[in-house]
């Protein structure tokens, strides 16, 4: 049974690698913009403030709680990629 333990061991270390390697989508709520920079937010995510967050220049206008959309690649913070308008919930892929 240790060739078992072996496989297990294996599977989990690809799957680690591969979740380290894949973005990952947020849906926040945007607070405000900080006071030393404009171009960095204050956002809200499932609770709790996250702050300095930066957006892409075509994301202009924001107001407070406007949702927005953030994408965080490894290695990178996760950025405010856009506003999100209608209801998520009936998003598909």
């Amino acid at each position: 049974m240790q060739e078992y333990k072996v496989v297990d061991a294996i599977k989990e270390y690809v799957d680690r690698l591969i979740t380290q390697r894949t973005p990952t989508a947020y849906l926040g709520v945007w607070i405000a913009a900080e006071s030393v920079d404009s171009n960095l937010s204050q956002v809200t995510v499932q609770g709790n403030t996250w702050r300095f967050v930066p957006k892409l220049e075509s994301v202009t206008g924001l107001v407070g709680k406007d949702k927005v959309l953030m994408i965080k690649f490894p290695g990178l913070p996760a950025t405010i990629h856009g506003v999100v308008l209608g209801d998520v919930t009936l998003a598909t892929i």
